[in-house]
């Protein structure tokens, strides 16, 4: 069975080994478990998923410098994106359609599917829209 995944791309390094990279937003992220396994779909969305890549975590020195024989590290946990309900979304919609000059800040949209929507309600509504975040 073959799987389409969107920003894939391979590459031949000068030795003749097949590498796997995510390019997005113009950077390249090397996917180096083996493609179809759990950890290589992990993998992918980590790259795709917003910083998109390796994270810097900086440790104190007393950290670091501290024993730690019974440290356990916390299993990974995919982004939980926050969400609203029905009503709360009717309530929304209405103030917009009420609005005689509709605005909405969208922020850093996440995936392509959320542009969509965004561009959507904005067309529906005839609001124009900002994507700063501060």
């Amino acid at each position: 069975m073959k799987v389409d995944l969107r920003y894939i791309m391979t590459d031949v390094d000068r030795h003749g080994l097949r590498r796997i990279y995510v390019r997005r937003n113009g950077r390249k992220i090397r996917l180096r478990e083996t493609p179809g396994t759990p950890e290589f779909m992990r993998a992918y969305n980590e790259a795709i998923t917003p910083p998109m890549g390796p994270t810097l975590v900086v440790l104190g020195s007393e950290i670091q410098k501290d024993n730690a024989p019974n440290a356990k590290v916390p299993a990974y946990k995919p982004p939980v994106f926050v969400t609203i309900d029905a009503t709360r979304a009717r309530e929304i919609a209405k103030g917009l359609l009420d609005a005689q000059n509709p605005r909405i800040a969208v922020g850093r949209l996440r995936t392509p599917e959320g542009v969509k929507r965004a561009v959507e309600l904005a067309e529906l509504v005839g609001a124009s829209t900002s994507t700063a975040t501060a």
